[in-house]
């Protein structure tokens, strides 16, 4: 290879390392001005104690008051079943087959 080649591959060589040694410090400071934080303070909302202590207890109140009504539907529910128990007990042993 005549000394023309090897002086035009060198110089091509190091400009190409060039630019890549450019580019990416170019992508390192584009990445880092993304990356970093410029605000301490974020989205995200804050709860105070007290708002929070106030959805517990309102929480607290629906429960209370759906077991009470869950109460209600059990007993109802169990009355329906009693029912349906005597029902089929008075039945002759030919329509129903009962299991002793």
């Amino acid at each position: 290879m005549g000394f023309i080649e090897k002086v035009f591959l060198k110089i091509t060589q190091m400009t190409g390392l060039l630019f890549a040694i450019i580019i990416l410090i170019m992508a390192g400071m584009l990445g880092y001005n993304n990356i970093s934080i410029t605000d301490e303070k974020s989205d995200i909302p804050v709860i105070q104690f007290a708002d929070y202590q106030k959805i517990a207890r309102n929480q607290e109140d629906k429960i209370a008051k759906n077991l009470g009504k869950n109460q209600q539907f059990e007993q109802e529910f169990n009355a329906h079943i009693d029912d349906i128990v005597i029902a089929l007990s008075n039945l002759s042993d030919q329509v129903v087959d009962k299991i002793t």
